[in-house]
C-alpha cells in the first residue's frame, strides 16, 4: 500500500479506510498518460491566471511531468510554488498549513482582479 504522506494521522487513517488500496488498474494509468500528454501539447492555450503547487518528492506521479506543462503555458499570470520534499498529497503533509497560506494569498492577489 502506497501512502504518500509524512504525517502520521493520515498514515494511520489511509490504512483504516477499506477504500484505500493503493492501486491503479493498467487502464486508468494509460489514460492517465493519454490526457497528461493532450495537456502538455495544448499548454499554449491557457490564458487565465494560473497557480502551479508542485511537490517535488512525489511516489505517485512524476513531478517531472508538472514542471513541463508549467513551462509551457504561456498565461500572462503563471505562479509556480515548489514544495520540496512533499510528497503528492500536499494538503495532507505535515507542512501543509504553509500550502494553504500559499494558496490563499494567491487566490487574494487574484480577486481583486
Amino acid at each position: 500500500l502506497l501512502i504518500d504522506s509524512e504525517d502520521p494521522e493520515v498514515v494511520k487513517h489511509y490504512k483504516a479506510d477499506r477504500y484505500n488500496h493503493g492501486l491503479a488498474s493498467p487502464a486508468f494509468y494509460l489514460s492517465y498518460l493519454a490526457v497528461r500528454d493532450k495537456l502538455i501539447a495544448a499548454a499554449g492555450a491557457f490564458r487565465h491566471p494560473l497557480l502551479f503547487l508542485i511537490p517535488t518528492a512525489d511516489k505517485i506521479i512524476d513531478s517531472k511531468a508538472s514542471f513541463e506543462f508549467y513551462d509551457k503555458v504561456v498565461a500572462p499570470e503563471k505562479k509556480l510554488i515548489r514544495y520540496e520534499d512533499y510528497y503528492h498529497e500536499i494538503m495532507n503533509e505535515p507542512g501543509k498549513d504553509q500550502v494553504f497560506a500559499d494558496i490563499k494569498e494567491w487566490i487574494k492577489a487574484h480577486s481583486a482582479k
